[in-house]
């Protein structure tokens, strides 16, 4: 239960809660109190316990809320605009159609939270704890995800241009219809089956497991897939041009009816046996001797 004290000093306005919260040794307790519509920007709250408090269409730029428990509070359609949330608690809290962008949500815990719709460009999410969170619709433009724990995060029809995912776990992920171009998901933990229907036009998958995984008639321009193991994927009636397999492992890959597919590339990957490839043409294979029965790729081992 918020303490009545803390909550009138902070419905009396900012200057009067500034000085207000210098007096107190406790942290702040607001819980469960509706404060929306608010002008609360650039409040300090940091550590304050705002449980289950509604902050919906209220303004909060710049707010100070580090460390603070916003767990299962409502924040919908409020700004947060270069906000600070870093390592605050805010598990099941809902931010739909929130405006967070430049705020920073570092080594946040807000499993299970909605950000449906929400605006979250160029937000810092560094190490956060996201699992089972909501991101249907919402815009995640160069945002920052690294080793950020996704699982079971939904990401359909979000917007990740540019957005930096390294090392971050996304196994059980969806991702339908999502916008991934130029997005950096380097090491991550991926499901096989992530990336149908996502356009991932220039992005990097470096050092990932994605054997098994189905692209189909995707444009997949530029992506570079260096060092990953592609075995039994399939590429049907992709577009590969200028995209990297470079120590890539494609066994038993399908290309059928992919384009811009050239020998050059493959001869970069680290093995192809098996490949299903369709009619090459470019320079000849270099590094390896290799031959061709119909489309199917054999390394040929010569002593």
């Amino acid at each position: 239960m918020a303490n009545l004290e803390h909550v009138d000093a902070f419905r009396q306005g900012l200057d009067v809660w500034a000085r207000f919260s210098q007096t107190i040794d406790e942290d702040a307790d607001l819980s469960s109190e509706d404060f929306s519509g608010g002008a609360f920007a650039q409040a300090m709250l940091r550590k304050a316990r705002l449980s289950r408090c509604a902050f919906i269409g209220a303004d909060l730029r710049d707010a100070d809320l580090r460390e603070a428990d916003l767990s299962e509070a409502a924040f919908d359609a409020a700004s947060l605009i270069m906000a600070n949330l870093g390592r605050a608690k805010a598990a099941s809290a809902s931010f739909r159609e929130t405006r967070l962008d430049g705020a920073t949500l570092w080594k946040v815990s807000a499993v299970g939270a909605d950000f449906r719709g929400a605006n979250l460009t160029r937000a810092g999410m560094s190490s956060a704890k996201l699992d089972r969170a909501d991101f249907r619709d919402a815009d995640l433009a160069e945002a920052i995800l690294e080793r950020a724990k996704l699982r079971g995060a939904k990401f359909d029809r979000a917007k990740l241009d540019g957005a930096m995912l390294r090392n971050a776990d996304l196994r059980d992920t969806s991702l339908r219809d999502a916008v991934l171009r130029d997005a950096v998901l380097d090491g991550s933990k991926l499901n096989a089956r992530s990336f149908e229907s996502v356009e991932l036009s220039g992005a990097s998958l470096r050092q990932v497991s994605l054997s098994g995984a189905k692209f189909r008639n995707q444009a997949l321009v530029g992506v570079d897939f260096s060092g990953s193991d592609l075995t039994d994927a399939s590429f049907y009636g992709c577009d590969l041009h200028d995209a990297k397999f470079t120590g890539a492992a494609l066994n038993r890959v399908d290309f059928s009816d992919a384009v811009g597919l050239t020998k050059p590339q493959l001869d970069e990957a680290a093995d192809f046996e098996e490949a299903l490839l369709p009619d090459l043409l470019g320079a000849p294979l270099t590094n390896r001797e290799r031959e061709v029965t119909g489309n199917v790729i054999r390394l040929v081992r010569r002593s």
